[in-house]
């Protein structure tokens, strides 16, 4: 039997690395696609599949002998999933913040010119409501909060998957 502090330890160290992974890749996103909208962008909701996934593996091969119950792969999935969005929005407000805000700035002008050039014939107070809108949507805080409560919610589905298919049972042919 494995002792608590191994999944602990498996859990946060995951998650952590994999809310960095996916940040960075947020990032990389949003430099290579020209600040625009693109579908590419689901990748950072999907990603986290794979550090749950990897979680599992890890503390099955590694600490408990090939055997992974139920309970455990889904609690394990359920936390590297919560510590991946935590540290993936607490870099998202960080960074966003101090470091890139001008590029968020450029990112809200670029959004605003796109509405104006698709619409042209709204009126002057849709277009303030347009512009208020994208301009509260794209803040450092709200960003960080739609990103952790969109991986919050895919979380479950995310960890009933991954513990399913992690579930392996050591089978010998001596046992048939």
């Amino acid at each position: 039997m494995y002792k608590k502090k191994y999944f602990w330890i498996v859990g946060i160290i995951t998650g952590f690395f994999s809310g960095l992974l996916i940040f960075l890749l947020l990032i990389v996103l949003t430099f290579l696609l020209g600040n625009s909208f693109s579908l590419l962008y689901i990748v950072l909701y999907l990603a986290p599949i794979f550090a749950m996934g990897f979680a599992c593996v890890r503390l099955r091969e590694r600490y408990l002998d090939g055997m992974l119950e139920f309970s455990i792969g889904f609690r394990l999935s359920v936390l590297t999933g919560f510590v991946s969005a935590l540290v993936m929005s607490l870099m998202i407000y960080y960074v966003f913040t101090f470091l890139l805000l001008p590029s968020l700035h450029h990112r809200v002008t670029i959004l605003e010119s796109e509405l104006l050039a698709s619409n042209p014939d709204q009126t002057m107070a849709q277009i303030k409501e347009n512009k208020y809108l994208i301009q509260q949507i794209l803040t450092p805080f709200s960003m960080a909060l739609y990103y952790f409560i969109v991986n919050v919610f895919l979380m479950p589905l995310f960890a009933t998957i991954i513990a399913i298919f992690a579930k392996r049972r050591n089978r010998y042919i001596d046992d048939l």
